[in-house]
């Protein structure tokens, strides 16, 4: 009989993640009950930060079809990694965005302009949980609104990822953004291409194993999972637009 090492539930021998809080099953899962059963808020965001964030990037990264699914279906209750998630991947959106962006504007970054900007991928992200619920609604799913959180904060925690892979590149290049020469057009839209084929194949893959994981067949989740992300980015930057730059407040 073993136990979570994290909030002392009774757990089988052979799941990766706890069913009741996510944590990341490890050696520190012991055979015998806990003393405690009512972990603190402080402990549980070490853990996740500690234990689970990285084991579900290297899922993420490493096996992005197998793990990603294992991820989704092994965490029956997913409300904590999901929303640590989601704050997570927020978080160093807006820190890499802030820090990274004097190399690419050779100008101070203005905080109150930065939280605008991180406000478009947000926006993006909440649509992604949004319509990934109702679909699986309609589907008949009884998959919990937390479930398409876990969804949302994976997606979040892939985008922060190029965020920080463009903020390193811009501490040691003069020219900023990966070490190229930003002022040349195709030099941009080579950049921009490859970072945006990468995102959505990720991105699409996690709906698409978040769709199966809830029930609905792979012919359908196959051709759904892109056509739910590509309508999440379009309505999440129409409500960025009308909130922060349209002064007609028309969503369409």
């Amino acid at each position: 009989m073993f136990f979570c090492s994290n909030c002392g539930s009774n757990m089988p021998e052979n799941v990766e993640f706890c069913s009741e809080c996510g944590t990341a099953m490890n050696t520190q899962s012991t055979s015998q009950q806990p003393t405690k059963n009512a972990p603190q808020t402080q402990s549980e965001i070490s853990t996740f930060v500690k234990t689970t964030l990285p084991d579900i990037l290297k899922k993420m990264l490493t096996e992005p079809i197998e793990g990603t699914k294992k991820i989704l279906a092994e965490v029956k209750n997913p409300a904590q990694i999901g929303w640590l998630s989601v704050g997570t991947s927020i978080i160093l959106i807006l820190l890499f965005f802030y820090l990274s962006l004097p190399a690419f504007t050779k100008n101070a970054a203005d905080f109150n302009s930065t939280i605008k900007a991180v406000f478009l991928p947000v926006m993006c992200l909440g649509m992604i949980m949004l319509l990934s619920f109702m679909v699986k609604k309609i589907n008949g799913s009884d998959k919990e609104f937390n479930h398409d959180a876990l969804v949302g904060g994976l997606v979040g925690l892939i985008i922060s990822i190029f965020f920080a892979v463009g903020f390193v590149e811009s501490l040691f290049t003069p020219k900023g953004g990966f070490g190229l020469d930003l002022n040349s057009l195709l030099t941009q839209g080579i950049l921009l291409s490859i970072v945006l084929i990468l995102v959505f194949l990720l991105a699409t893959n996690i709906l698409l194993q978040s769709f199966r994981a809830a029930g609905i067949k792979e012919g359908v989740a196959f051709y759904l999972a892109p056509i739910i992300l590509i309508l999440s980015i379009y309505l999440g930057i129409k409500i960025w637009v009308v909130l922060f730059i349209s002064t007609n407040n028309s969503l369409f």
